[in-house]
């Protein structure tokens, strides 16, 4: 018998938005890829080569980020409960890598070429030496950066959200209420009983003992209903609480937190921002063609008397700058792939401090020591944290419920989208209280 997925929530729908985006971006590409590859044929100008290079890059990287934009909205299985919420992650590490790649190629072709040119300066006689057009250049590089510019308006529409949010923007939507209640005491004799609500809750209690007296007892109403073994021998008890929240809860908790207007990167696609970054790096490139060719048309016209030459110095021009934008591409991607890392290493995500967030759950009533905090990243805007908080003084359900709760509430305003809590108590619990 094959195993249902159990997950907490299905995975947002993708977003038209950055499809739409992305799409309209690969039909610019593949408009620019071709112009300035037949650009650089005829003008034999790196710069322009190099450009051309980027577009092909982005070209991959659009499709990179479009099957990753898709994937990230594919149901769980069973061997990947979270589903592929991670895949616009690895989208954004290929992305990033490829940029890198076609970077290191630019820079070996520039100190070659730059060899070259020095060469043809040098020895005027030398018919192999190629002149470069650059009055070809001038014009596609302006083509170029018209279009990286038409482009990266496209991107920012499909990037730009519109949220009312909170503390933490894109963590208060599409939520469904699973928690899960457990008390677990262990002795000699097997006694089980299970208590399920099938209001999206699942409460369990396991009492194994020898010769003991057992009651199970629920909470009030389906919201936070609270199985609890009574062992008179066991020092404490575990509750365990795994929380989503249903929509009319999350409306709860979004009422107490203070409401923002504003227009954030917070809810945009992580590889709609890695394929800006490629455009970014398109218009440092044809910002190198421009400059290169205004030097060196300049610079010919004035030493050689016309804007064309195989043997000038001012044709080094062309590798020099595409050397430099080449080492600024590099700088501008870093700290994508800072993140990404930070991600697949599940680091605490760089918006939330943990001792902050510790601290804040130290504030939570009866809450003594924290074990376990535990906060890391599946995807962009999706927090997870797991904590065991030890509690005192906690006599009844009710307030084991509260302190639950109010704990879960406060992850949320600090950023967490999915929070698994379990408290760990020092003495017997007593039902006296309990309603």
């Amino acid at each position: 018998m094959n195993a249902a997925v159990r997950c907490s929530r299905p995975p947002p729908p993708a977003d038209d938005a950055p499809r739409r985006a992305l799409q309209a971006a690969m039909v610019v590409c593949l408009v620019l890829l071709a112009a300035e590859a037949i650009a650089a044929a005829v003008a034999h100008s790196l710069a322009l080569a190099a450009d051309a290079a980027h577009i092909a890059s982005d070209v991959l990287a659009i499709a990179i980020a479009l099957l990753a934009t898709h994937a990230s909205a594919w149901p769980p299985t069973t061997t990947g409960t979270y589903g592929w919420r991670r895949a616009e992650v690895v989208g954004a590490l290929l992305s990033v890598v490829t940029t890198w790649g076609l970077v290191v190629w630019i820079l070996i072709s520039a100190l070659e070429r730059g060899a070259e040119v020095i060469q043809c300066a040098t020895d005027p006689g030398r018919r192999d030496c190629e002149p470069i057009n650059a009055k070809i250049m001038a014009i596609i590089g302006i083509f170029g950066m018209s279009m990286n510019v038409i482009l990266a308006l496209v991107l920012h529409g499909g990037a730009h959200g519109h949220s009312h949010g909170t503390l933490a923007t894109n963590t208060m939507h599409h939520a469904h209420n699973h928690s899960h209640s457990q008390s677990h005491s262990h002795n000699e004799d097997h006694n089980h009983s299970h208590n399920h609500n099938h209001d999206h809750d699942h409460n369990h209690s396991h009492g194994h003992h020898h010769d003991t007296h057992r009651h199970a007892y629920g909470g009030e109403g389906s919201d936070g209903l609270v199985d609890v073994v009574i062992e008179p021998d066991t020092a404490g008890f575990l509750v365990g609480y795994s929380d989503m929240e249903r929509d009319e809860d999350m409306e709860t908790v979004h009422s107490l937190m203070p409401e923002t207007h504003s227009h954030s990167y917070e809810s945009d696609n992580m590889n709609i921002r890695a394929t800006m970054l490629h455009v970014f790096g398109d218009c440092l490139q044809s910002l190198a063609v421009i400059l290169a060719a205004c030097v060196m048309w300049i610079g010919n016209v004035w030493t050689k008397g016309y804007y064309i030459s195989a043997h000038s110095y001012y044709n080094l021009a062309d590798p020099i700058l595409s050397f430099v934008f080449g080492i600024i591409t590099i700088f501008t991607t870093t700290s994508l792939f800072k993140e990404v890392v930070s991600i697949l290493l599940e680091e605490v995500p760089a918006s939330i401090d943990y001792t902050n967030f510790y601290n804040e759950l130290m504030r939570v009533p009866k809450v003594c020591d924290i074990e376990d905090l535990h906060i890391w990243s599946i995807g962009p805007n999706f927090n997870i944290l797991s904590a065991h908080l030890c509690v005192k003084d906690c006599s009844s359900m009710k307030e084991v419920n509260y302190i639950v709760n109010k704990a879960t509430s406060r992850c949320k305003e600090l950023g967490i989208t999915h929070t698994t809590i379990q408290l760990n108590h020092k003495t017997t619990v007593s039902v006296n209280e309990v309603s």
